[in-house]
C-alpha cells in the first residue's frame, strides 16, 4: 500500500512538474494591469510586453481605446512575473472580429490602420526602450507606463 501511494505520489509530481498542458514551464504571476500614455494621452490598440530581467517567460497584453491593459503570461489576464522587468510597446491595432464576434489580431500587417501615434521605434524593442518597471510580489492594479 505505502509503495502504491509513493508510485503515485511521484507520478503525479512528474506530470505537474510546473508545466502547463502545452509542456511549456508555467511561471509564477502576479496580477498586472494599468494605463498606457504618450505625452499625456491614452494609447489604444498597443502591445504592452514585460521581459522580465532574469530571463523568465515575458508577459503582454493589448490596450483597449482608453490605453487600458491586462497583462498575461500562462493563461489569459493571469498578470506577469514579479520583479524588475523591461518594457516594450507596438503598434497591434484594434482587434477585428471573425465571424462568430470574437475578437481576433489582423495577421497582415498592410490590413492595419495608420497608427495614431507614431512612436519612436526603440520603444518596440524592451532592450533599447530604456524603460523598466518593478512588479511587486503582491501585483499591481495600477501601473503607468508613460512615454514621453
Amino acid at each position: 500500500m505505502r509503495a502504491s501511494c509513493r508510485l503515485v505520489g511521484l507520478l503525479a509530481a512528474a506530470f505537474s512538474g510546473g508545466c502547463g498542458s502545452s509542456g511549456a514551464p508555467v511561471e509564477k504571476a502576479v496580477p498586472v494591469s494599468g494605463l498606457l500614455t504618450y505625452q499625456g494621452q491614452p494609447l489604444g490598440g498597443y502591445r504592452v510586453t514585460l521581459v522580465p530581467e532574469d530571463g523568465r517567460r515575458a508577459a503582454s497584453g493589448v490596450t483597449d481605446e482608453s490605453g487600458k491593459f491586462v497583462l498575461s503570461t500562462n493563461t489569459a489576464g493571469d498578470g506577469a512575473p514579479p520583479g524588475r522587468c523591461k518594457v516594450s510597446v507596438a503598434w497591434e491595432g484594434p482587434p477585428q472580429q471573425d465571424a462568430g464576434g470574437f475578437d481576433q489580431p489582423v495577421e497582415d500587417p498592410r490590413l492595419l490602420p495608420k497608427q495614431p501615434v507614431p512612436l519612436p521605434a526603440k520603444y518596440a524593442n524592451p532592450e533599447e526602450s530604456g524603460v523598466v518597471v518593478e512588479i511587486p510580489s503582491s501585483g499591481i492594479e495600477d501601473l503607468k507606463i508613460e512615454f514621453q
